[in-house]
């Protein structure tokens, strides 16, 4: 069967990984693993109405993922991929409704104007209660 030669073959990687005590390939080998499977939870939750960053979270710790600045990093860079990849996908909508569609410009001027103003002066009380640590 052959599946069963692959199977072999990194049954083999494996021992011979900890018989020469190249542990520290291991470990990038299962950093990559954790890397794939919180890529694909993010992948495919982005789009559901449910929250993608909770998922990943709950998968992190599911795997006993330490939580060290660099995972949250990575969460955020994994979402900026998916944001960025959405502008790409969109961007001739939008720039095609946005050229010569003053009143659309004047509304998203006055719904963002109220949202950053807010965004400014509560920064500092979310900061204090969300990312303290």
């Amino acid at each position: 069967m052959p599946w069963t030669r692959s199977t072999g073959i990194l049954r083999a990687l494996v021992e011979l990984i900890f018989e020469l005590k190249l542990y520290h390939v291991y470990t990038i080998l299962m950093n990559y693993l954790h890397v794939l499977i919180l890529g694909i939870v993010e992948g495919l939750t982005e789009f559901l109405p449910i929250s993608s960053t909770g998922h990943m979270i709950l998968v992190a710790k599911l795997m006993n993922l330490a939580d060290t600045p660099f995972l949250e990093t990575f969460e955020i860079v994994i979402q900026l991929g998916a944001i960025l990849a959405i502008v790409v996908l969109y961007f001739k909508k939008y720039w095609a409704s946005l050229t010569g569609n003053w009143e659309l410009i004047k509304k998203l001027i006055v719904a963002f104007v109220p949202t950053g103003i807010v965004g400014i002066v509560l920064y500092p009380l979310i900061k204090g209660i969300f990312l303290a640590s």
